[in-house]
């Protein structure tokens, strides 16, 4: 129940010619008036007292245009997006008391549409006024400022100093006289490249379209005058910078833009951030992919941190280079809730849960703990009720499989015992386990040190990821395998641990392993990727072992301008590695070493260095004694490869390459002379190997409008030809057709291996979709394929799909196609699934959940027909008044799907709380699928309040069974004090008969003595209290 409402004082102010506030006075609908564009001040004065954000949204006066840039509140400027409806949204801080912003407009303003008022907070969203329409909300968009072009001058459009983010641009001259000649770097534009012209006695307008443009700065000279627009190149940094340091209330705003190497803006979709130290409340970009992914517009995002007391945040961009800590505001306070109970008796049993988050010793602490785990495992038993209609469900940064996950930062120093906490030094891999790491940071020096217990199968199999699916043997024991994708990354290895239901699916009965995505979504830089898949079997002797490090890392200068050195020793499964890291980045430059000692050594260097604007050389090598077991450990030998492309004279250059393996002993290289123009480049020369080969090359490559590369390799030492094509054709900005052929021509005929495909994103949506052509050699067409897709259709529906698809000569294939609409409380999603494999499984699923006031109710269905049959089935009903509460959840499942070879239950639980009496009761019903066993229990209890400090309760509970007929009757009888606020004493004795089993709930025989304590928030120096009401 509300005990508050916002009230909302609507005013407007009219600006007139000198931009003169003045009070909005009733404007006369005359010709003249109706000729003059006015802008007006809308004021809305908010008398809000909530913490938590508001979400206000406001309809535009008809006939109004809003000023882009204008919004305010309390004379702040604040984010403002516009809905697919029209309407404004304003996310501000809960306190503010006014909000502004100004439109424009011809005609009189119409009366102020009443807004709509949504407080978010931590626990959910309370609607406080007026109407929000939240999937118009989640869909709107910033409003563009449209630049005008200069009104004097010959070149008018794009504007001098303009960022453009397209390779090409339009570009609008306006002459007196003859018609000027337009040049863009120099080179002339030609006149087939103009889309308008328009000609007067002596004037004229000249609209070029498709004007190339390169990246970095690009001159445009018409006449007597000359400009320069940028074009941003690929994406190099994350630059980081506080908007608002928030506090205990507020949340904090943390600037997030995606650069190139010289400082320019770069329109990306989204970027993964790595969040240290706080929670964002910003929504996953795309939540099946590892990691959290911030959504981006035109490369730049506000990032929201949930409101905390002060403390230290680090923001680590992992798409691309880039750092960020912050000290968040506010005024240390703490936030302290939880509760704990100890029953001591036949058995001695602890439960309890806590938040802690105050400040400490200069710092701030954060400890999350739950008796039962933060984190269960997805082996664990179906959770009692479907739904809670609480926020008992909330999840946090801070998470662990184990009871307990805690953090502690503070300036220099950070300690942290959590799920994936453990990383090794080197491949960068985080351990898939509860873990500590602490980081003690001095000057430009981090020491650190990890530890965590591993559990790793006995058994391991390495296979190309590529393939899709991996064979590991019928009966794997569940949960017991860990799949890690490793390769190397401009040089220098990288690994990388991939999680289950997300990157993978895994069929235990069978060993089937099937990958959900292409690597190419997730680890597009990845080169050479490996699967390496270690598990278990029943009756296989349990792998588990201590995997800890010790290390320092010296940073300096920049992510682009700087480096960075690591020496650390580190063991895992009883093999300790010693190391040394480092990497070097200068402009132009990049170098990376890694060296490993562990019975052998294992060295990596990866080299890139630019020269000029287009010249850039490679080298990678690596080098592995016969012995070496350590990290990151490989096929013993030596392996080189160095690639060159520099400019030699205007638009004539040399490229070579070379590679040598010392496990083959081939040593192999080609040198072309070629030529650049604006849009295509040619090269003619040879190569030859230390086994006497040699032959005759030559490529022809285009760049735009189509990315198009054909090279022609022609034995001359009687070996086999070969030609090879590659191309990328745009459909749109960010889709584009894929084109790959391999053609070798020799004494067996012509064989040839081709693939066309579909690559690219939509949003959020990814698509690799690629059709390997058949052959001569026989083998047939295969199709690698992944889609992975979040479609809006509109402002409730949305569609999503996500498949993969490997066939060779067979089709193996999972596909999932999802529809979801959302409309206020309610939310319904309807899905497809369909598997082939062995046979076919085809399935549908399908939820229902509604929500308004203390009701919320939950269907949830699954089919699948097949190879693999099965149903499950499940509603929820969730009421939490203030006087009465009830959980309900009835279940059905049987075949594939169900647990146990099939159930049927229900189970209802209830609690009714008046001044002096708390009564309890509840329903449980469980039987087979086929409905011949039944089991079934019933309770009911209460307690009954003498005085507010001492009661007097009781339960008692009977348990049946059909068909064997045996019932069994329990109770007990208790006595409880409350000495203080929030702590309870309870003292009883429980007739539980030896032949009946405890029930959950029920875990006593004979006398016991409980202990409840339930505590918030409280002062860390002051003494210790508690307060609040006792658990019951």
């Amino acid at each position: 129940m509300k005990v508050l409402l916002p009230t909302m004082l609507l005013s407007a102010a009219l600006l007139l010619g000198s931009a003169q506030a003045m009070t909005l006075p009733a404007i006369p609908t005359t010709a003249s008036a109706a000729s003059v564009t006015r802008e007006s001040l809308i004021t809305l004065a908010l008398n809000v007292v909530a913490s938590g954000t508001l979400l206000v949204a406001h309809t535009l006066p008809e006939g109004a245009t809003f000023v882009p840039g204008s919004a305010a509140a309390d004379g702040q400027p604040i984010d403002v997006r516009i809905g697919h409806s029209g309407r404004l949204y304003f996310t501000l801080t809960a306190g503010a008391h006014a909000l502004t912003y100004r439109v424009t407009h011809q005609d009189a303003l119409p009366t102020l549409a009443e807004p709509g008022i949504l407080r978010v907070t931590e626990q959910g969203q309370d609607l406080l006024q007026g109407e929000v329409d939240q999937d118009d909300a989640r869909t709107a968009q910033h409003p563009k400022e449209t630049a005008s072009g200069r009104t004097s001058g010959v070149l008018r459009l794009p504007l001098d100093g303009a960022v453009i983010q397209e390779h090409s641009t339009s570009v609008q001259v306006n002459y007196v006289g003859d018609e000027p000649e337009l040049r863009v770097n120099g080179d002339v534009v030609p006149a087939a490249l103009i889309g308008k012209r328009v000609r007067g006695p002596n004037f004229g307008e000249l609209t070029y379209v498709a004007v190339p443009l390169r990246p970095g700065p690009n001159t445009i000279q018409a006449g007597d005058e000359t400009i320069m627009v940028q074009v941003p190149g690929v994406a190099a940094q994350v630059a980081f910078s506080l908007v608002e340091a928030g506090d205990a209330r507020r949340p904090a705003i943390v600037r997030v833009q995606v650069q190139d190497a010289a400082g320019l803006p770069v329109r990306v979709p989204n970027v993964t951030l790595s969040i240290e130290g706080a929670q964002p409340l910003n929504p996953d970009a795309i939540p099946s992919s590892p990691g959290y992914q911030l959504a981006l517009e035109d490369g730049r995002a506000d990032l929201r941190l949930r409101p905390q007391a002060g403390g230290q945040v680090q923001l680590t961009a992992r798409s691309f280079a880039g750092q960020g800590q912050f000290a968040l505001g506010g005024t240390p306070a703490p936030l302290i809730v939880g509760n704990a109970s100890l029953t001591l008796g036949h058995p001695v049993i602890a439960s309890g849960r806590a938040t802690v988050e105050a400040p400490a010793f200069g710092g701030q602490l954060r400890v999350y703990a739950d008796s039962a785990g933060l984190q269960p495992l997805e082996e664990v038993q179906t959770p009692r009720h479907l739904i809670t209609g609480d926020a008992s469900l909330l999840q946090n940064d801070l998470t662990a499989r184990g009871p307990v996950a805690a953090e502690y930062r503070q300036p220099g120093f950070s300690a942290r015992y959590a799920l994936k906490a453990a990383a090794e030094p080197f491949g960068e891999r985080q351990y898939n386990s509860d873990g500590a790491a602490v980081k003690v940071q001095a000057g430009p020096v981090q020491v650190f040190g990890y530890h965590a217990l591993v559990e790793a199968g006995s058994q391991k199999i390495t296979a190309d990821p590529l393939t899709g699916i991996v064979d590991l043997g019928v009966g794997l024991t569940p949960g017991s395998e860990t799949a890690v994708l490793t390769g190397t990354v401009e040089g220098l290895s990288r690994t990388r641990t991939l999680t289950r239901g997300v990157d993978y699916s895994i069929v235990y009965d069978t060993g089937t392993l099937i990958l959900t995505r292409p690597v190419s979504f997730t680890d597009p830089d990845l080169e050479a990727p490996q699967l390496t898949v270690t598990f278990s079997r029943p009756g296989d002797t349990a792998q588990r072992s201590a995997a800890w490090g010790l290390g320092a890392r010296h940073t300096w200068g920049t992510p682009l301008n700087g480096g960075e050195l690591v020496a650390a020793y580190a063991q895992e499964a009883g093999r300790g590695t010693f190391g040394v890291k480092g990497t070097l980045t200068s402009p132009g430059r990049q170098l990376r070493v890694l060296g490993l000692v562990s019975g052998g050594v294992r060295a990596e260097v990866g080299l890139k260095q630019q020269l000029g604007q287009t010249g850039v050389l490679t080298v990678a090598a690596t080098s592995q004694s016969e012995g070496y077991g350590g990290l990151l450990g490989g096929t013993p030998g030596t392996t080189v490869a160095a690639d060159l492309v520099a400019p030699v004279a205007g638009m004539f250059g040399v490229k070579a390459g070379a590679a040598y393996s010392s496990v083959t002993g081939v040593l192999g290289a080609e040198l072309l002379g070629t030529v650049t123009h604006p849009g295509w480049t040619a090269g003619l020369g040879i190569g030859a190997t230390t086994e006497g080969q040699a032959f005759a090359v030559a490529e022809v490559g285009m760049t735009a409008p189509y990315a198009v590369k054909l090279r022609h390799a022609q034995g001359l030492t009687g070996q086999a030809s070969e030609t090879a094509l590659s191309a990328a054709l745009p459909l749109t900005r960010d889709l584009a057709v894929k084109v790959e052929d391999r053609v070798r021509w020799g004494d067996q005929g012509v064989q040839h291996g081709g693939a066309i495909g579909l690559v690219g994103r939509y949003g959020v949506s990814q698509y690799d979709v690629t059709y390997e052509l058949p052959n001569a050699a026989g083998a047939a067409g295969r199709v690698r394929a992944g889609v992975q897709a979040e479609m809006p259709v509109d402002d409730h529906w949305s569609v999503g799909l996500r498949a993969t698809t490997y066939v060779f000569p067979t089709l193996t294939t999972q596909a999932s196609i999802n529809t979801r609409y959302r409309e206020g409380g309610l939310l319904a999603t309807l899905g497809l699934d369909v598997a082939v494999q062995e046979g076919w499984t085809a399935g549908v699923r399908g939820s229902l959940t509604y929500g308004e006031g203390p009701w919320t109710t939950s269907l949830t269905g699954q089919s699948a027909f097949g190879v693999q049959a099965g149903h499950k089935y499940a509603a929820g009903l969730a009421y939490r008044g203030e006087t009465v509460a009830v959980l309900s959840t009835a279940r059905y499942e049987v075949g594939a799907l169900a647990q146990a070879g099939g159930l049927a239950s229900l189970t209802t639980d209830a609690t009714y709380h008046l001044q002096r009496i708390d009564l309890r009761a509840g329903l449980g019903l469980r039987t087979s699928a086929d409905f011949q066993a039944l089991t079934w229990q019933a309770y009911t209890g209460g307690t009954y309040w003498l005085t507010p400090r001492l009661g007097i309760g009781g339960l008692y509970r009977v348990i049946g069974q059909r068909p064997t007929g045996v019932v069994g009757h329990s109770g007990s009888l208790e006595v409880t004090a409350v000495p203080m606020a929030g702590l309870g004493v309870t003292a009883g004795y429980a007739f539980v008969p030896t032949h009946v089993i405890l029930s959950e709930g029920e875990a006593q025989r004979g006398e016991y003595v409980r202990l409840d304590i339930l505590f918030h928030t409280i002062c860390i120096s002051c003494p210790p209290t508690v307060s609040g009401q006792v658990i019951r």
